[in-house]
């Protein structure tokens, strides 16, 4: 029987890897954990590239 806790795993030593998370959870979640990590890296590039619109208006090279 296994000791661990059900529900997410929280890692606070610092940044966490798709494929640690994916380790961590039962490899029937895989899918939906790495559709949800493809939405956040989206979002994030989505973001980023609004900021480089607002702070580099000029630049054409992005």
């Amino acid at each position: 029987m296994s000791c661990r806790p059900r529900g997410p795993v929280y890692f606070t030593d610092g940044p966490v890897t798709l494929i640690m998370a994916l380790e961590e959870e039962a490899s029937t979640s895989h899918p939906s954990i790495i559709e949800a990590h493809a939405e956040v890296l989206l979002i994030r590039a989505k973001l980023a590239n609004d900021l480089l619109g607002i702070l580099y208006l000029e630049v054409s090279e992005r």
